[in-house]
């Protein structure tokens, strides 16, 4: 990412649907991540090789957490500041809908080349940040203007980002975390929908070859 400064839509797309589907085993399994960034995701193919084709893994579960419905007691406030959502930067009670803002400001990073709160001198400024944002939402004609919103889009402009991409992130990164898209949410989605239909039709051979090929002859 450091080498590359952004990436164009595709390997983004390729990078984010592997860790959505990794991020929906991990949830289905009532587990939240709480630590997802940059340094916690690890590529099997060197991005400066030119190649685009990458095997994704999630790693470091040192922070992450089971979910109990109704039962907070365990739940801890920890991550890195400039992923953190706005519940967990708050410390109010969160749930799985914490890794999808994660996963939003990562998205944000591969597109446009920095984390979408990365102008915060520090952690007054952060908080300060994210607590005036009210989401991309907020910047339609007839509400009150929202300065960080504005400049997020304006960024997102800036590098080409498409309507649909835009769109994807606007769910992400949506303050409200009982409106934030879910993992399963985020595979169906349009900007995904394509490169998720590609990996599980790839499964599915992978897993009837394997079959075929542990038969008895």
């Amino acid at each position: 990412m450091l080498r590359r400064k952004h990436f164009c839509e595709d390997a983004a797309r390729k990078i984010i649907v592997e860790m959505v589907a990794a991020l929906k085993h991990m949830h289905t399994e009532h587990i939240v991540h709480c630590d997802l960034k940059p340094e916690n995701v690890l590529c099997t193919h060197d991005p400066s090789a030119g190649s685009d084709d990458w095997d994704i893994k999630i790693t470091d579960f040192g922070l992450s957490k089971p979910v109990v419905e109704g039962d907070h007691s365990e739940l801890t406030y920890c991550g890195s500041p400039l992923y953190m959502s706005p519940e967990m930067l708050f410390k109010q009670a969160y749930t799985y809908a914490t890794d999808m803002w994660s996963l939003g400001c990562m998205l944000f990073e591969l597109l446009c080349g920095s984390p979408p709160f990365a102008r915060a001198r520090n952690m007054a400024s952060l908080s300060s940040m994210v607590k005036s944002y009210k989401g991309f939402g907020s910047t339609v004609e007839g509400q009150e203007v929202d300065e960080v919103a504005t400049d997020l889009l304006r960024q997102l402009e800036k590098c080409k980002v498409s309507p649909a991409a835009q769109e994807f992130l606007c769910r992400l990164l949506d303050p409200d975390q009982a409106r934030r898209i879910s993992a399963e949410e985020a595979m169906q989605h349009e900007w995904l929908s394509v490169v998720a239909d590609q990996e599980m039709h790839l499964d599915q051979a992978v897993r009837r070859l394997s079959e075929n090929r542990s038969m008895p002859v």
